[in-house]
C-alpha cells in the first residue's frame, strides 16, 4: 500500500508542477499580449497625432550586453535619439523614435540609423494631442511590434493549451481508475 500511495503521490505532484508552470506561461504570455496590443494600438493611434517641428539634441548608440549561454556575452545595439519639439507654446523634450524601439543585432546597423538624426537637425514629431509630453518621430507601428504581439499571444496559447491537455489527462485517469475499481462512474465524477 505504500508503494502505490507514493506512486500516486508523485503523479499527483507531477500534475501540480506542469499546471504550475503552464499557467505561468500562460500568464505572462497574456501579460505580454495585452502590453503589445496597447503598445500597437497606440502605435496605430499615432498616425493621427499632431506633426510640429522639433531638433534633434542628440543621437547615439547605446550596447546592451546580456550573458548567452555558459560563458558567453551577446550584444544588442540600441539607439538613443533625445529632441526637442514645442506644443501650444510649451517646450518639451522626447526620446522616443517609435512606440516600441527595438534594437540591432549589429553596431554598423545602428550607426546607419543615428546618421539619420544628426545633432540640431530639423525633425518632425509627432505629438499626443491629449498628452503632449508622449511623441514620437516616426508613426504607426514596426515589424517588431507585430512580432511581440503575436509571439506573446502564441506563448500564452500554449500555455492554456497545456492545462487543458494535463486536466483532461487528469480526468481520464481519475475514469480508469473508478472503471478498475467498480465504484460508479457518475458517482466518481461527481466527487471531484
Amino acid at each position: 500500500m505504500g508503494r502505490h500511495y507514493h506512486r500516486k503521490s508523485r503523479k499527483s505532484s507531477e500534475m501540480w508542477s506542469a499546471l504550475f508552470f503552464l499557467g505561468i506561461f500562460a500568464l505572462m504570455g497574456s501579460v505580454f499580449a495585452v502590453m503589445g496590443m496597447v503598445s500597437w494600438r497606440k502605435a496605430n493611434a499615432s498616425q493621427s497625432w499632431t506633426s510640429v517641428n522639433g531638433v534633434v539634441e542628440s543621437a547615439k548608440v547605446t550596447t546592451l550586453s546580456f550573458r548567452s549561454g555558459k560563458n558567453g556575452l551577446s550584444r544588442s545595439y540600441g539607439v538613443s535619439v533625445v529632441y526637442r519639439y514645442a506644443f501650444n507654446g510649451l517646450e518639451y523634450k522626447g526620446n522616443k523614435v517609435r512606440m516600441m524601439d527595438g534594437t540591432f543585432t549589429n553596431p554598423s546597423s545602428a550607426d546607419r540609423f543615428v546618421q539619420h538624426y544628426p545633432p540640431g537637425a530639423r525633425v518632425a514629431v509627432f505629438v499626443n494631442p491629449h498628452d503632449p509630453s508622449d511623441a514620437v518621430l516616426k508613426t504607426g507601428e514596426s515589424q517588431g511590434e507585430m512580432i511581440f504581439v503575436y509571439l506573446s499571444v502564441a506563448f500564452a496559447l500554449s500555455g492554456f493549451l497545456g492545462i487543458g491537455l494535463v486536466m483532461m489527462e487528469a480526468r481520464k485517469a481519475q475514469k480508469r481508475k473508478a472503471m478498475a475499481v467498480g465504484v460508479d462512474l457518475n458517482d466518481a465524477i461527481s466527487r471531484l
